[in-house]
């Protein structure tokens, strides 16, 4: 086994694009992208906690934030396009972590850790 990069912070969310790696810094606070040689920021908002990573139907990426409970849009580059804090049913996405996306470009985000299991929301299984 051999080390490639050093110094990252609760790295989660792997995903392959445009020729790079890209994942999530949990507790940094980022989105970074390794392209072989180096790791770069792509983005980073303080207190978001992001937990994952995925391409949108439309090129863009698509973040869940568990800490600040938003799904951030951004540019491939980075910018910051929209942060959604509800989903499209209406319910806030609180403790959003994880995302898959599936083949017709629908996204679909878990919630973790932000409500008594011995009392759970409201019509939930």
């Amino acid at each position: 086994m051999e080390k490639f990069i050093d110094g990252l912070v609760f790295p989660e969310g792997p995903l392959w694009h445009d020729g790079a790696l890209l994942f999530v810094e949990v507790y940094a606070h980022r989105l970074s992208r390794w392209d072989g040689r180096a790791r770069t920021t792509i983005w980073h908002e303080p207190g978001s906690g992001p937990c994952a990573v995925e391409r949108g139907p439309d090129g863009t990426l698509l973040v869940p934030c568990f800490e600040a409970g938003f799904l951030a849009r951004l540019a491939p580059d980075g910018r910051l396009i929209e942060r959604r804090h509800d989903g499209d049913d209406g319910h806030p996405l609180t403790g959003a972590n994880d995302l898959v996306m599936d083949g017709r470009g629908g996204g679909y985000v878990t919630a973790s850790g932000r409500w008594d299991v011995a009392a759970p929301p409201e019509g939930a299984v």
